[in-house]
Order: C-alpha cells, then sequence, then structure tokens
C-alpha cells in the first residue's frame, strides 16, 4: 500500500544518492579529460572513457535496485567490484544499447529492469552460495 509519509521520507535519500554519485563521477571524469589534453598519455584515454562509461552504466542502473533496498552506497560499490566482470558486462550492454538511436529511449527503463533482475539473481546467488 502507498503511504505517502514514506515517499517523504525517500526525498531525501535519493537525492543524497545521486548527489554521491555525482561525487564519484566528477573528479574521476575530470581527471580522464585532463588526460586527454596530454600528448601520447591522450592515446590511453579514449579506452579509459568507454571503461569508465560502462562502469559508470553500472552503477547508475544497480543504484535503484540497491538504494530501495536501503544498501549503502560504500556496500554497493563494494558488491559491484565483488561482481566486477558481472556489471561490466550489464554495463556494457546498457552502455551500447543507449548508443543506438531510437532504441536509447525504450532502453532507459529496460536497463532499471534488467538491473532490478541482474540484482536479484546475484543477491540469490551470493544467498545461495553463502548458506551452503
Amino acid at each position: 500500500a502507498f503511504r505517502w509519509g514514506e515517499l517523504i521520507e525517500m526525498v531525501p535519500r535519493t537525492l543524497g544518492r545521486e548527489l554521491r554519485k555525482l561525487g564519484y563521477f566528477l573528479p574521476r571524469a575530470i581527471g580522464l579529460l585532463i588526460l586527454s589534453f596530454i600528448p601520447v598519455v591522450n592515446l590511453i584515454a579514449a579506452p579509459l572513457w568507454l571503461l569508465f562509461g560502462v562502469w559508470m552504466m553500472a552503477i547508475q542502473y544497480i543504484d535503484y535496485p540497491a538504494d530501495n533496498n536501503k544498501m549503502s552506497w560504500q556496500d554497493m560499490l563494494a558488491w559491484l567490484r565483488e561482481k566486477r566482470w558481472q556489471s561490466l558486462g550489464f554495463g556494457g550492454i546498457t552502455y551500447a544499447a543507449l548508443l543506438v538511436p531510437g532504441l536509447n529511449i525504450l532502453m532507459m527503463p529496460a536497463a532499471v529492469a534488467g538491473a532490478t533482475v541482474f540484482w536479484v539473481r546475484e543477491r540469490q546467488e551470493q544467498t545461495l552460495t553463502s548458506t551452503s
């Protein structure tokens, strides 16, 4: 059942979470931007930008189910790092699909749903392996 009080409590938490994402993104993006202007070093900037974009897609979309389950920002990052290859796979598919005009409109809600499925399956698998 929907409760207004719950929604009102969620707003500051969600805004804080988005500011955390921005605080995570900006220093890294600025560092990559600076690398892009340094001759010779800038050769590795493009692949690093791509990898960073893929990682940020994983963070962006996994954050929704993590926040809904009240997992802290640091715990979510640790969980994503623990599942680095799965996270990068999810982020990479999302990143690639968001580059396709037209498909990108449909991809955003699909990525939220996909992140939720990823979250549930990986958490369930983690629970099963830790109990056996």
